[in-house]
């Protein structure tokens, strides 16, 4: 599958994620808005944290905030860019007052995430946050290799 029409296929889940109401009090503009994935559509590398904080929704880019300084910090030593990457998250909204993400939001935001894998395959997936590494073990429950194949 092309990078085009990876780009076009994360954009109508981007569409989907922002018209998304399935979390009384999320993704309203502004206050609890919605965040699509960034970067790369054919990344070999994603990164999926656990929800947007304040200054990601503001930006719509995961990891803008404080732990996005350390994988900044990191990708320049690896003399990587984030748009190089895929980078994602769990529930795609930031919570009220950067609380916790509940699990009906994490279940919600699940077909997301889900797709955006599915479109941009990455060959490894790096989850932060348990809530990261519990929608990943879930998605990969016996813990093998991804399902694509390995170049």
């Amino acid at each position: 599958m092309g990078t085009d029409t990876r780009r076009r296929q994360l954009d109508l889940i981007a569409d989907r994620m922002s018209a998304c109401r399935a979390c009384p009090g999320m993704n309203e503009p502004g206050v609890t808005a919605s965040a699509r994935g960034f970067g790369s559509p054919s990344s070999p590398v994603a990164i999926v944290g656990q929800s947007l904080c304040r200054k990601c929704m503001e930006t719509g880019i995961p990891f803008t905030g404080g732990s996005g300084k350390y994988i900044d910090a990191a990708l320049e030593v690896a003399d990587k860019r984030k748009d190089e990457l895929f980078i994602t998250n769990v529930v795609h909204c930031h919570p009220p007052d950067d609380r916790p993400s509940h699990r009906h939001e994490i279940d919600n935001c699940r077909p997301f995430l889900d797709e955006e894998l599915d479109v941009v395959a990455p060959r490894l997936i790096i989850g932060l946050g348990g809530d990261a590494e519990k929608a990943l073990t879930e998605r990969y429950p016996d813990g093998r290799r991804l399902p694509w194949p390995f170049a």
